[in-house]
């Protein structure tokens, strides 16, 4: 009798001590940056995953660039993918415009020419969404190949959906030049969806 009450009152105190990764979730849910650090140096992961999400892509997706960071800091992947989506915190960040979380991504030398699971980067993404401010950081901070996918180019995608500002943007900031394939995509998708102010833009590349 003595012996399972011992037991029982181990048990408590060890899972009093053990690290929780629904407290960890509770303050990433809350933007508890001093608990969520706490629980890391105690040994939650900084990759853990709760449904959708990473708390990388999670922190990304609910604009708290600090926790990003403090995240980051403690060793979190920059390139793990989410559940389901499989989308990177690059593209996630992407989606969502984040850029500072973005630039960061990249200062902690995230995979700019990693795909998901249709092919899409993370410009692929940013031109879909017409997320400037993370295309701006892409452009110029990276060498990111504006050719990926072919015919389904960032420049086809923009074009497509009628973003003449993005599709300037491209043309302006691009360290490489477009090929044929990805030009002539991007004017028969402005021509077939009527965008005629991008398609006289794509007629001066």
């Amino acid at each position: 009798m003595m012996f399972s009450i011992f037991l029982m009152f181990f048990s408590a105190v060890a899972s009093a001590q053990t690290p929780s990764v629904d407290d960890f979730w509770e303050a990433l849910q809350e933007n508890d940056l001093q608990t969520v650090k706490s629980l890391l140096a105690s040994g939650v992961s900084p990759d853990t995953e709760f449904k959708t999400d990473t708390a990388l892509t999670y922190s990304i997706k609910h604009d708290s660039l600090d926790m990003t960071r403090l995240l980051l800091e403690h060793h979190a992947n920059p390139d793990l993918v989410q559940p389901i989506s499989q989308f990177t915190p690059l593209i996630v960040a992407a989606k969502y415009n984040q850029a500072d979380a973005l630039s960061l991504l990249l200062d902690y030398h995230a995979n700019v020419n990693f795909t998901g699971v249709f092919g899409r980067g993370p410009l692929h993404v940013a031109a879909l969404h017409h997320s400037l401010d993370a295309a701006r950081v892409l452009l110029q901070k990276t060498d990111i190949d504006v050719n990926a996918r072919g015919s389904l180019c960032p420049l086809a995608v923009a074009s497509r959906q009628g973003h003449l500002d993005f599709v300037q943007l491209l043309i302006q900031e691009s360290k490489k030049a477009f090929s044929k394939k990805c030009i002539d995509s991007s004017k028969s998708m402005a021509d077939y969806n009527h965008h005629s102010e991008v398609l006289k833009l794509l007629e001066t590349i």
